[in-house]
């Protein structure tokens, strides 16, 4: 009984720094952005995030929909499965339309949550889609931005 004690601790640190590492990705990204880079890597990580998210919640509840003996889990499966294909289609949405491409892999994340790791990545890539870009200022004339 300790040791499954242990091994939960462990596993909520590991989650919990996965959450932490999650947040300071998505700062320095919008950051990136609102300064008015047009290329890096916040142009393609909306994208990135949204498709492995999808995949990722796509596969962890096929597993669990092909082990599934009670009715509840079941349908919890099919929504996971559900929200994985939402999110696969929102993260290749992103370079098209954003905004749609965001609320898209958010409504994946809603829909996919019977899985934990695959709705974290498409939450990151819909706050990433919906972040506004900063147009760079162009300097006037006197020299000053």
């Amino acid at each position: 009984m300790e040791i499954l004690f242990f091994v939960t601790l462990i596993l909520l640190a590991l989650l919990i720094g996965a959450g932490a590492l999650l947040a300071v990705m998505i700062v320095r990204f919008v950051r990136a952005r609102n300064s008015g880079r047009t290329d890096g890597a916040w142009v393609s990580s909306p994208m990135v995030l949204g498709i492995v998210g999808g995949g990722l919640g796509l596969g962890i509840t096929a597993m669990v929909a092909v082990n599934a003996m009670v009715l509840p889990l079941w349908i919890f499966s099919l929504a996971g499965l559900a929200g994985g294909v939402v999110g696969i289609v929102g993260g290749a949405l992103v370079k098209r339309h954003r905004k749609a491409a965001g609320v898209t892999m958010l409504a994946g994340a809603a829909l996919s949550l019977i899985t934990i790791f695959g709705p974290m990545l498409l939450i990151c890539g819909g706050v990433l889609a919906l972040v506004p870009e900063k147009a760079a200022e162009e300097p006037s004339e006197d020299g000053v931005a």
